[in-house]
C-alpha cells in the first residue's frame, strides 16, 4: 500500500480532506500535512518526519502561493530556499490548482496544472502519477524539451546571422536571401511553441488544457507552430506589405507574428476567425443579427 503525504496551507483543509477521503477509498494511506511546519523550514520537516513516503503532493493554492511569498510568515530556517530532488527520497509533485504562479521553493520540480477540478479528480490524478514513474518521465521530458529548444534556437540564431551579414556576398544572395526567409520564420513559430510548453513545465503558466505528459499533443503543438509561421510569411508576403515595408522591417514583422501565434493558440485563433468574417463580409454571406421589433404601446 502506498504511503502520500498531501502538504496543504491550514486554510485548505476543506478540500485537502475531500482528496483524502477519495485516496483512502482507492486503498492508499495518505498522510495530511499543514503548512507552515512548525519551527523548521519545510524541507528539514519533510525529510525528518516522512524519510518513506513515496510521493509528497503539495496544493499550490492563492494563500499557499501567499505564504512563501511573505518572508514574515517564517520563524525560523529559512522556508523560501528552494527544494530539490536530491533532498528527498520521495517525489515531490506540486499541483496547481488555482490560477496563480508556482512559489519559488517549489521552481526546481516540475509543477502540474489542474486548475479548478473535483477533489475526486484530483485523487485520480496524484494515484496516476504515484505509479507512472512520474519524476523519471518528467525528467525525460524536461531534457528533451530542453533538447529541442537549443537546437531550433541555434537554427534560428544562425539563419538570422545569414540574413544580416555579409556572408552571403555574391551573385546570388537575394535569391538565397528569399529562402532562407521563410525557414527563418518557421523556426520562430516553432520556438514560439517550444516556450509555451517550457513556461507550463516550469510553472509560470498554468494552462487548464495543459498537460505535461501527453508528449503527443505536445509535439503536434510544436508542428503547429511551424504551420502557423510558414500561413503568416505566405500571407504577408501577398498581402501587399512586402511593398510597403523594408525588407528588414517586413522580417521584423513576420518573425514577431510568427512567434506569437506559435507561443497563443488564442492569438492564432482569433487572427483566423477575424479573416473568416472578413471574407464573409466581402462575398456578403455574413449573418446579420435579427432587427428587434419596437414594441407598441398600446393607445
Amino acid at each position: 500500500m502506498a504511503e502520500l503525504i498531501l502538504a496543504f496551507h491550514e486554510d485548505d483543509k476543506e478540500i485537502a480532506d475531500q482528496i483524502k477521503a477519495s485516496i483512502k477509498n482507492k486503498g492508499h494511506k495518505i498522510i495530511l500535512d499543514k503548512i507552515p511546519a512548525p519551527g523548521v523550514s519545510l524541507g528539514e520537516w519533510w525529510s525528518s518526519n516522512y524519510p518513506k513516503a513515496e510521493m509528497i503532493a503539495v496544493l499550490v493554492t492563492q494563500k499557499m502561493a501567499n505564504y512563501f511569498d511573505d518572508p514574515s510568515e517564517f520563524s525560523n530556517g529559512d522556508p523560501t530556499r528552494t527544494l530539490s530532488n536530491d533532498e528527498f527520497a520521495s517525489n515531490v509533485l506540486p499541483l496547481i490548482i488555482e490560477n496563480v504562479e508556482t512559489p519559488v521553493v517549489f521552481s526546481n520540480f516540475i509543477s502540474v496544472s489542474i486548475i479548478n477540478k473535483k477533489p475526486s479528480i484530483i485523487a485520480d490524478y496524484i494515484e496516476r502519477h504515484l505509479f507512472s514513474g512520474f519524476a523519471n518521465s518528467l525528467d525525460q521530458i524536461k531534457k528533451q524539451m530542453a533538447r529541442s529548444s537549443f537546437i531550433f534556437l541555434l537554427f534560428s540564431i544562425v539563419l538570422f546571422m545569414a540574413l544580416n551579414s555579409d556572408i552571403l556576398l555574391f551573385k546570388k544572395k537575394i535569391e538565397i536571401t528569399e529562402m532562407i526567409t521563410p525557414f527563418f520564420v518557421i523556426s520562430l513559430g516553432i520556438l514560439g511553441s517550444i516556450s509555451y510548453i517550457l513556461f507550463n513545465i516550469i510553472g509560470i503558466v498554468n494552462e487548464e488544457a495543459f498537460d505535461v505528459e501527453d508528449t503527443q499533443s505536445n509535439n503536434l503543438r510544436i508542428i503547429l507552430g511551424a504551420i502557423t509561421g510558414w500561413i503568416f510569411y505566405i500571407f504577408l508576403t501577398h498581402s501587399g506589405y512586402v511593398d510597403e515595408l523594408s525588407a528588414k522591417q517586413f522580417l521584423g514583422v513576420a518573425v514577431g507574428i510568427a512567434f506569437l501565434s506559435g507561443f497563443s493558440s488564442k492569438l492564432f485563433i482569433g487572427i483566423i476567425n477575424q479573416a473568416i468574417r472578413a471574407v464573409e463580409r466581402t462575398v456578403g454571406i455574413e449573418q446579420k443579427p435579427p432587427e428587434r421589433k419596437s414594441a407598441v404601446k398600446p393607445s
